[in-house]
């Protein structure tokens, strides 16, 4: 046994010198109970075949592999996901491709700062959006990089978690539209992202850029002096087994010219517009796109009464299965590509989540 005691000896020592002189980390996942129990499996395996004498080098091979395997099962997992992330009041969806083959976020939340007059106002430690939920989210769904960031609209509970964020992941590229890239409170905020290589794209000169490739913006938004809602940039696709829309804090003008330049659309899966006010979602919107499924990321309990009573009633009116953050929790679509696993495994559903920092 000495040869293993100075094995895990030497490990320990490793990952010390290492946690200590450097800022490097892997991000692996949060890893669910069957990778975990395999990964200790196959590192006990390993032990015995080093305590062998003479252990041929190919017994290795079967250990490692599986260690491997087990550690990395979250971050290239097979199945890809949709993810609305409870970020209060305030929107964030990950679309995470299967077996890691790209990282994608619609918008970061964000949360309001109100000027604290009382000292018992004031908070002991800041509450950041970004570095508080949806950074140890994306870590427990082993997001390690983020190819592309899509703002919709230059609103904070869209865009405020963004430069926390850059601080923790790296981010290939920042997609939105002229308006928001050049909205002088959005780029006040990203003092940090502005020292790394992110590439800033505006949507019109880069309509195909940066999305993945079943993702399309459509040509849809109206820069407006007196509404930045209706300037959302709006995403359309087919992920999985559904047809999905994207639709930011659209409102009904823009659902309007958005069914007007469109009018043939259909949808499965509508992210319904401004977290469920009533100023969106109208009967004439829904009765065009036919959706299935209505998502709608809103806080609980929020000064804003989202979702509206109204919206609400239109929804449960035409039987579309509601899924709202305020009441579920975090929301998860998996998928897969694999039509072998999707028949084997029968992985595709809904699933209503916890986020990490609230279990």
């Amino acid at each position: 046994m000495k040869l293993t005691e100075a094995v895990i000896h030497l490990m320990e020592e490793t990952t010390f010198f290492i946690s200590e002189h450097t800022s490097f980390s892997v991000i692996i996942g949060r890893l669910p109970t069957i990778a975990l129990v395999s990964a200790v499996v196959f590192f006990i395996l390993l032990l015995l075949i080093i305590e062998q004498k003479n252990a041929k080098l190919r017994l290795y091979a079967l250990p490692i592999i599986g260690i491997v395997i087990s550690v990395f099962s979250v971050r290239y997992s097979p199945f890809g996901q949709v993810h609305m992330i409870d970020v209060g009041q305030g929107e964030s969806i990950l679309i995470k491709e299967p077996w890691g083959r790209g990282n994608y976020l619609i918008d970061t939340g964000g949360l309001a700062n109100w000027n604290s007059e009382e000292p018992w106002e004031v908070r002991k430690s800041a509450f950041n959006v970004g570095e508080d939920i949806v950074v140890p989210v994306l870590k427990s769904q082993g997001v390690h990089r983020i190819e592309t960031v899509i703002i919709t609209h230059s609103d904070w509970d869209h865009y405020g978690g963004l430069d926390d964020l850059s601080k923790h992941l790296p981010i290939k590229a920042v997609l939105a539209t002229e308006s928001t890239l050049t909205d002088p409170a959005f780029l006040a905020s990203l003092q940090h992202l502005q020292l790394t290589d992110t590439d800033m794209l505006s949507v019109e000169k880069h309509p195909l850029e940066a999305l993945p490739e079943q993702l399309r913006a459509l040509d849809s938004f109206q820069p407006t002096q007196d509404n930045k809602n209706n300037e959302s940039l709006i995403l359309i696709g087919l992920i999985g087994e559904y047809t999905w829309l994207f639709t930011g804090d659209l409102e009904k003008e823009g659902e309007q010219n958005l069914l007007k330049m469109y009018p043939n659309m259909t949808v499965d899966v509508l992210k319904v517009g401004h977290h469920g006010s009533q100023t969106s979602t109208t009967d004439s919107f829904l009765d065009h796109l036919s959706p299935t499924y209505a998502w709608i990321s809103a806080g609980k309990n929020n000064s804003y009464g989202h979702p509206h009573s109204d919206v609400m009633t239109r929804l449960e009116k035409r039987e579309i299965e509601i899924y709202q953050t305020n009441v579920q929790g975090a929301i998860q679509y998996r998928y897969t590509d694999s039509w072998l696993l999707d028949k084997l495994l029968h992985q595709v559903s809904f699933i209503q989540t916890k986020n990490i920092e609230k279990e």
